[in-house]
């Protein structure tokens, strides 16, 4: 990391490419957003009127204003974790409902849809190229074996090599940000579903798994919801 400026849209895309870099540099965006807010989130109560001012502005391009909104409804959500006492003036005047609620209306109007689309940063896959036993290079990581079952990190490089978001291939269950940040409690989830669905012999166990699965999920999502169910005093007439 070369910067602390906070990138959204094309410009996140752009600073991750230069970063990446065998010698890393600096992006500095050029753009009207970040002539109002040069770091990107507001570094006070006038950069956050500013950005406010962009959006409403009817020379701002489309792309423009939902840049400008993405970036204060991030700090506003960011601000939310501080407590009172801690905001500065700037975290004060983003979480006034008032202004925020008339920009996110504007926004949310089908004439930006085609501006708020899901980038995802560049994924470098160079390291997932390797070496067969006969000396040539292949693609791809190969699925862990048994013993690899409920190792956490092996399943995240794989999964988010080969079932990323924005991949040709989704995953049902596990969560990763548009940065590819693993939650790596979710991975540990899935392999949990894996390990102890029913397996049919003769490869037609799709029906009994789909099934478990999807009990298993509705049980651990809430918390404490199995410990609760076999206190109850009426299971044991069961």
């Amino acid at each position: 990391m070369v910067s602390n400026t906070v990138y959204v849209g094309e410009q996140a895309q752009v600073a991750a490419t230069s970063e990446g870099l065998k010698v890393p540099s600096q992006h500095i965006p050029t753009t009207a957003v970040y002539y109002k807010a040069p770091r990107g989130f507001p570094m006070n109560p006038q950069q956050v009127l500013d950005v406010y001012k962009l959006i409403r502005e009817s020379r701002a391009s489309p792309k423009e204003k939902v840049e400008a909104f993405r970036l204060l409804r991030e700090f506003r959500h960011i601000t939310y974790a501080f407590l009172p006492n801690q905001r500065d003036q700037a975290m004060k005047l983003v979480l006034e409902e008032q202004p925020f609620e008339e920009v996110r209306h504007m926004i949310t109007h089908r004439k930006y849809r085609d501006w708020y689309v899901v980038l995802f940063m560049p994924f470098g896959s160079d390291n997932a190229y390797k070496k067969d036993n006969n000396g040539q290079t292949k693609a791809g990581l190969s699925q862990p074996v048994d013993e690899q079952a409920l190792n956490v990190d092996v399943w995240a490089q794989f999964i988010l090599h080969h079932w990323r978001p924005g991949g040709d291939n989704l995953i049902s269950g596990t969560a990763m940000n548009r940065a590819y940040h693993v939650n790596r409690r979710s991975i540990f989830g899935y392999l949990l579903a894996r390990a102890l669905a029913p397996q049919v012999p003769g490869g037609s166990g799709t029906v009994p798994k789909t099934h478990f699965v999807r009990q298993y999920a509705l049980l651990v999502a809430r918390p404490q919801a199995y410990r609760e169910f076999m206190s109850n005093p009426s299971m044991n007439e069961l």
